[in-house]
């Protein structure tokens, strides 16, 4: 199959606004905020403002649009690979949540958007895979790459022909993900640049490694890769999501082999002149113990975060230490 490279495509709607009660815009509380969106052969959308904004209940708003648009990308995405894959899915449920916060000058911005996919798959062989193509499908969605939040994944998969409930009865795993969280004085361009770029350098590689001091790790070309002084070479993990500056993803299995990879996802969300890096770490169901590796990796990451802020603040501070660049 020919890859469809610099193909475009157009979507085209019309909007009617239908608000106008009699005297238009004369006042912020004196108009409706209902209007129709349209697309051709296509039932129309009655549309209008989140209730908070004088919108009315009934329905759709943009906000849920767009959390609808993620969820839905998501999902056919999805599908396409598993198909790919020879995962056969038999249902397919999920609870999307999107946040957006308002700004002190009458503005707002989604801070984030969390899909809770459903997924039910017909063989127990299948699930490992059903949950790793969770971050291959989000590469491939064109919703996702288009929005400058993060947009976060907690799936669940399990066997058999009827879909769980919300919570499920029945998960992969009851150890629940790690979140771990550090404010770091810099935007998110250079948060995310030194996280990515600079791994070699704030990275505990003496202790935390395969080949130990000397050793050097990169994060480029997709992978995360550790390299001795010798030429030996050691994968820890593949980047499933490179959205830069706000979001990152990739499997996680220093020392092990890929198909014992948990996932990682680390958001960068500005906060004044500041950026709040959350990690998130899940996917336990693929050690021997799972709840012996969470709480190893509990202990674990703070402490590799602090180092991490710290080169953010000052790329000198840790130069020397590593026992290699």
């Amino acid at each position: 199959m020919t890859a469809a490279v610099g193909r475009t495509h157009r979507y085209e709607i019309s909007l009617t606004w239908t608000g106008n009660r009699g005297t238009g815009t004369s006042g912020y509380r004196a108009y409706g905020r209902s209007h129709d969106v349209r697309a051709d052969g296509l039932p129309p959308i009655a549309g209008s403002s989140d209730r908070a904004f004088h919108g009315d209940r009934d329905r759709w708003n943009p906000e849920l649009e767009l959390t609808a648009a993620l969820s839905q990308c998501h999902l056919l995405s999805y599908l396409h690979v598993c198909a790919s894959a020879g995962v056969i899915v038999t249902s397919y449920t999920d609870d999307a949540r999107g946040i957006m916060a308002e700004t002190g000058d009458g503005g707002g911005r989604f801070t984030e958007v969390v899909l809770r996919p459903r997924v039910t798959v017909s063989e127990e062989s299948m699930v490992e895979a059903a949950l790793r193509l969770h971050g291959e499908a989000s590469t491939k969605c064109f919703i996702a790459a288009s929005v400058n939040f993060p947009v976060r994944h907690e799936p669940v998969v399990t066997v058999g022909a009827a879909a769980p409930s919300w919570p499920p009865e029945r998960s992969i795993s009851t150890v629940p993900p790690i979140r771990r969280e550090v404010l770091v004085d810099a935007g998110p361009q250079l948060a995310f640049d030194v996280f990515t770029g600079d791994i070699g350098r704030w990275w505990p590689i003496a202790e935390l490694s395969v080949y130990g001091a000397g050793a050097t790790v990169t994060m480029a070309d997709e992978e995360i890769v550790e390299r001795s002084p010798d030429g030996h070479s050691a994968l820890w993990g593949t980047i499933t999501r490179w959205a830069p500056p706000f979001a990152l993803a990739f499997t996680w299995h220093p020392g092990q082999l890929p198909d014992r990879a948990s996932h990682v996802e680390v958001m960068f969300a500005a906060i004044g002149e500041q950026t709040l890096v959350t990690l998130i770490h899940s996917g336990w169901e693929t050690f021997d113990d799972p709840a012996a590796a969470q709480a190893e990796y509990d202990r674990g990451w703070p402490p590799v975060l602090a180092r991490y802020a710290v080169q953010v603040q000052d790329p000198e501070a840790l130069t020397g230490d590593q026992g290699g660049d």
